[in-house]
């Protein structure tokens, strides 16, 4: 197959919503939330629902982490969805100069084949931008390399496997033979990845029953007091509690 074809078709498949890694790290915010699995392995496409760190009604480009680090006003509907007039203010060509530095500083190679697709399929190369950048938004408010480093890696980890599988159809047997001992393990690497993000999710969610179970002992303990108080503000002879 052309390669040139072969990079394009795996950039549509990438860019149509095949990420989910990142996601498995967001921060769970304090109100009720909505956590959607959205795998690798099958294919699922992940839709734009309420998952870790994102409130019932946030859309797209309104990802809190997100929100806290390119904001410096209060997000519009210009967000990634859209994405013409950058993402919380920021004009996308500093956007794109940020994701490509990220991912040259973990994955040089993957930044070829990056800037191939921009030469290639310049509409594909923006969506793919947007989503890394979306992906990448929680690993830089965090300052943490290692995660950003895995961001990257499943990004490119997924990009690879696609242009594999698009490949597959016209090799040779020999060929077939090679491309399918590389894509187990590539997919073995994608498993290790996203079972390291499932991880990181449980310590978090751990972290959070924890707090939330002493926030409700406590409230326990002061259950008389919540009462009266309550009472008292129904009469009109307290305050709001």
């Amino acid at each position: 197959m052309n390669k040139k074809l072969t990079l394009w078709i795996a950039a549509l498949f990438l860019a149509a919503g095949t990420f989910s890694y990142a996601s498995a790290q967001e921060e769970p915010g304090e109100e009720d939330e909505n956590v959607q699995e959205q795998t690798w392995e099958g294919g699922e496409r992940p839709e734009f629902a309420p998952g870790p760190g994102m409130r019932q009604g946030m859309g797209p480009g309104k990802n809190m982490a997100v929100e806290k680090f390119h904001v410096k006003g209060r997000m519009g509907k210009a967000g990634f969805e859209q994405g013409r007039h950058g993402i919380g203010g920021i004009e996308p060509e500093e956007i794109e100069n940020m994701v490509c530095s990220t991912i040259k500083d973990h994955n040089p190679a993957f930044l070829e084949k990056l800037e191939q697709l921009k030469n290639l399929a310049p509409a594909k190369y923006k969506m793919l931008v947007r989503q890394t950048a979306k992906m990448l938004a929680f690993a830089r408010f965090e300052k943490d390399k290692a995660l950003e480093k895995d961001v990257v890696k499943g990004i490119s980890l997924e990009f690879d496997t696609r242009e594999l599988g698009a490949s597959y159809e016209k090799a040779d047997d020999a060929q077939k033979g090679k491309i399918k001992k590389e894509l187990e393990a590539k997919v073995a690497e994608q498993f290790d990845l996203k079972l390291k993000g499932q991880e990181i999710r449980i310590k978090k969610l751990d972290k959070e029953i924890t707090k939330l179970r002493g926030q409700m002992e406590k409230r326990k303990a002061n259950k008389s007091k919540i009462v009266k108080d309550r009472v008292d503000e129904l009469v009109g002879e307290g305050e709001s509690w």
